[in-house]
């Protein structure tokens, strides 16, 4: 399956969505956001990560902030740094060309993360989608990534297996179902709630698969009564 530009969502949503699809629905469908420290700081790495466009460093070449795309997966975004090393070869399926440097480049996506590695493979189905872009784009393959947290300062090598990249195709079909339908997921609540910066947006507490609407009304009326 191959979707039009006007179809393409953000790529960033992938990893709201495989954190909580409630969150991504709030985001991506009703156009909510809130800040809170967690988001402020990842705004404030990535502002930071983005400063310049371009740099080489020891045969290195460092590009910030390159738009993606991919009519495979049906989104569109933004790498933090793609890592483009020289490579001798002119034959190799994973270099590609690139206007205006000559040789032959290996690509690798990097992307930031303030916080510490997640049990979650939120970051990495984020990262692999990246990956697919590239590939799209450059017409290479890229079986590397990498993920840089600022809590262990620490870059984690990812790699991009089957597994991994049907899982990033399978979750990106998905989304583009919800997001047709127009309806944000149920909250679903637990741990992860108290980072979350939509907390008050999302009301949990009245929204979970287990409360009932009549439930909190009749709660409500009852503490107004008893007040």
């Amino acid at each position: 399956m191959s979707y039009s530009e006007e179809q393409f969502l953000q790529l960033s949503g992938l990893q709201h969505y495989q954190f909580c699809k409630r969150q991504w629905g709030l985001i991506h469908i009703e156009l909510l956001w809130a800040e809170n420290f967690l988001t402020a700081s990842g705004n404030l790495l990535h502002s930071r990560v983005h400063k310049r466009d371009t740099e080489m460093r020891g045969g290195v070449l460092m590009s910030r902030g390159l738009r993606l795309h991919s009519y495979k997966l049906g989104l569109a975004g933004q790498a933090d740094i793609v890592q483009f090393e020289r490579s001798d070869s002119s034959n190799d399926k994973l270099t590609c060309d690139l206007p205006a440097f000559e040789g032959r480049w290996k690509p690798c996506p990097v992307e930031f993360k303030h916080g510490k590695p997640k049990i979650s493979a939120c970051d990495r189905i984020q990262l692999c989608a990246q990956a697919v872009c590239l590939e799209e784009m450059l017409e290479v393959q890229i079986d590397l990534g990498q993920i840089f947290y600022g809590k262990t300062r620490r870059r984690e090598d990812v790699e991009f297996t089957e597994q991994l990249r049907d899982k990033t195709a399978a979750l990106a079909n998905e989304i583009h179902k919800v997001f047709d339908l127009g309806v944000v997921p149920k909250v679903t609540p637990g741990p992860k709630c108290k980072s979350c910066s939509l907390r008050e947006l999302c009301l949990p507490k009245t929204t979970g698969i287990d409360k009932k609407v009549k439930q909190y009304i009749e709660r409500i009326l009852s503490d107004e009564t008893d007040a």
